[in-house]
This record gives C-alpha cells, sequence and structure tokens, in this order.
C-alpha cells in the first residue's frame, strides 16, 4: 500500500469522481429549477417533522465521528479527534433542540 495516500484527506479525487460530483449538482440545480414553478403550493402539516429530522442529523453526525475516530487512531491526529468530538456534540445537542418542539414524546 502506497504511504502517500493513506487517509480521505490526502487522497485526490479521480477525474470520474469530479464527473459524478458535476452531474449531482447539475441534478440539484435541475431539481430546484421544476420546484420554484410550484412554489405556492402548500404541504400539509407534519408535527413530528422536526424531530425527525433531528434523529436523522444525530445518526449521520454519530456515523460521521465513528470514522473520524478511526482516522484519527490511525493516524494519530489530534486534529481529527477534535472534528470527531464536535460531530458528536452535534449530535447530543440535537436530543433537547428535538424535545422542544409541540409534538416530540
Amino acid at each position: 500500500m502506497l504511504q502517500d495516500n493513506l487517509g480521505l484527506f490526502d487522497t485526490p479525487a479521480s477525474r470520474k469522481q469530479v464527473r459524478f460530483s458535476y452531474a449531482i449538482i447539475g441534478l440539484l440545480f435541475a431539481v430546484l429549477v421544476l420546484t420554484s414553478a410550484v412554489r405556492d403550493v402548500r404541504l400539509g402539516q407534519v408535527n413530528a417533522f422536526i424531530p425527525m429530522i433531528d434523529a436523522t442529523t444525530a445518526l449521520i453526525d454519530l456515523i460521521t465521528a465513528t470514522l473520524l475516530y478511526v482516522q484519527a487512531t490511525v493516524f494519530r491526529s489530534r486534529a481529527l479527534n477534535a472534528l470527531a468530538s464536535g460531530y458528536v456534540f452535534t449530535a447530543l445537542i440535537l436530543i433537547p433542540h428535538a424535545l422542544t418542539f409541540p409534538g416530540a414524546k
């Protein structure tokens, strides 16, 4: 294994990955243009929307923190450790945030 590019932070993106990211950006822009045509349509209210989004975000933050802690262990990087701790803090602070909304039980 090459020692030059071990981590995600020092591995350059390939040409295929760059083209794929441009395709995703184009798709998101097309969806933005299409949804702007129906911007006046009011959607139904869902009481558990914010707690559901908070739970999803907390789960994603915990997965990201786990991956960063593993990389911090491999590279012995305090910066990656601090970044992972920030993700854990964000995940934990979302719990009281979700509980402040009506309809959250």
